[in-house]
């Protein structure tokens, strides 16, 4: 085992192995609540940083091979149970066959049977035997790359490092990061990042970030140039005609780019022409009437060719309007008869979803497998010309649940999912909604 300076122990100079375009990411966190959101601070540092595509998913047992295929490096931040063999296969032949695998925290969701823990040992070039060490958070001397910091975290026992490990970081005589190789691919795990709050500090996030950029090319490039932000997009949020919790608006909160301004039904319509005032209309409400006037207001804003952006409750609007379920919406909630009957099409609440993306698209892109808790329609009609952008298999789902429209003048995107605080709060659902503003708006 050799103690070195992070990147000069990685041999790295900055010209080495750029990637000839952004580096593909899948980010595996655990389903819990802490897991997503301290998964969505490694995410959002990796996007800040400019050189990364980044996919989320929050079940690691979903890996497989045909999974991981689309990707450079995975990473992997969970603290939850074992993965499963099949899972720990998958990683296996990733990284040996050429990619990158970065871990935090101890990568614990290869924590498993003995037999399992061995499997990964081979792989981050460890001993798979606890060794003492002090446990819970505690302060740190971190020395790395000819420095010292410190930090407050929990790096867990002791760790026993095989001779080929090159340590990266340390606290004493104890290991914190190193890397590795496996086959053609290049390993880098970390134990640091336990503690959340260590996640938002820059030695560690600079050090996050140049891992997965190594891992998944061999080298660290310099930095993009920056560049002035684009103008914010001007989003009309129209809500109305069903309860909702007010984490909705969390939605709109810092999501990059966009200012949004939130108005409820028929309000918008009634204020005069909306074309030069906003760049995309969000509709969260749940609505059948609309005057003729009313009506002018909205078809002149969706023929304008401006973004359109339908979620959850809003695909129940204006059942008997054949121009907007039927060419805008590509969807319709079904009755047993006419006007005003009893609705066909049902729904189930507080269903556990997996949701999966379909192809590839700027909606989705960042996206991976995710799970979440939702409500689910089913026996809508749905036109054969929409382009599905994620599906699920639930037998409570008629299939897709995020979808572009038929629709030729204005980008418009549907989104089934986004019931309540559960869909709300989701880091997935949220970068779902941002993703679709601004495609929707013409800037992705």
């Amino acid at each position: 085992m050799r103690t070195a300076g992070a990147w000069a122990a990685l041999g790295l100079i900055l010209a080495a192995a750029q990637a000839a375009g952004p580096i593909r990411v899948l980010l595996v966190s655990g389903s819990g609540a802490e897991e997503r959101a301290g998964a969505a601070l490694l995410g959002d540092a990796l996007r800040q940083a400019g050189r990364f595509v980044v996919f989320t998913s929050d079940d690691p047992g979903a890996i497989t091979p045909a999974a991981l295929a689309r990707y450079d490096v995975l990473a992997v931040d969970c603290d939850g149970k074992w993965w499963g063999d099949a899972a720990q296969a998958a990683v296996e032949r990733f990284v040996h066959q050429g990619k990158g695998l970065v871990a935090v925290r101890a990568g614990d969701c290869a924590a498993g049977p003995e037999a399992g823990r061995r499997r990964y040992a081979a792989m981050t070039a460890t001993v798979p035997a606890a060794m003492p060490g002090t446990q819970g958070n505690h302060p740190l001397r971190v020395q790395s790359a000819g420095s010292t910091f410190l930090t407050v975290d929990d790096p867990g026992p002791g760790i026993v490092l095989k001779p080929e490990a090159k340590v990266v970081a340390s606290a004493g005589q104890q290991p914190l990061s190193w890397t590795a190789a496996y086959g053609k691919g290049r390993v880098f795990q970390s134990r640091l990042g336990r503690n959340p709050a260590v996640r938002r500090e820059p030695e560690f996030v600079v050090a996050f970030v140049r891992a997965v950029e190594w891992a998944g090319t061999g080298g660290v490039a310099p930095p993009p140039q920056p560049f002035a932000e684009a103008a914010a997009i001007k989003t009309l949020v129209v809500t109305g005609g069903h309860t909702y919790d007010a984490s909705f608006y969390e939605l709109f909160e810092n999501q990059p780019g966009v200012t949004a301004t939130i108005d409820p039904h028929p309000l918008p319509y009634r204020r005069g022409d909306l074309r030069n005032r906003y760049d995309t209309l969000v509709l969260y409400d749940s609505m059948q009437e609309i005057t003729d006037a009313e009506r002018r207001n909205l078809v002149s804003f969706v023929e304008s060719g401006k973004g359109v952006v339908i979620l959850h409750h809003a695909l129940v609007d204006y059942s008997d309007w054949p121009w907007w379920y039927g060419e805008v919406m590509g969807a319709r909630w079904l009755k047993v008869g006419g006007p005003g009957s009893k609705w066909k099409t049902t729904y189930e609440h507080d269903v556990d979803l997996l949701v999966y993306p379909v192809g590839e698209h700027p909606v989705t892109a960042g996206i991976g497998p995710m799970r979440i808790q939702d409500e689910t329609y089913k026996g809508m009609w749905l036109s054969p010309d929409i382009q599905v952008l994620m599906k699920t298999d639930h037998p409570s789902s008629d299939g897709p649940v995020v979808w572009l429209s038929p629709y030729r003048k204005s980008r418009v995107v549907v989104i089934e999912l986004g019931h309540d605080r559960k869909a709300h709060l989701h880091p997935g659902y949220r970068k779902l909604v941002g993703n679709a503003i601004r495609w929707s708006a013409g800037k992705e």
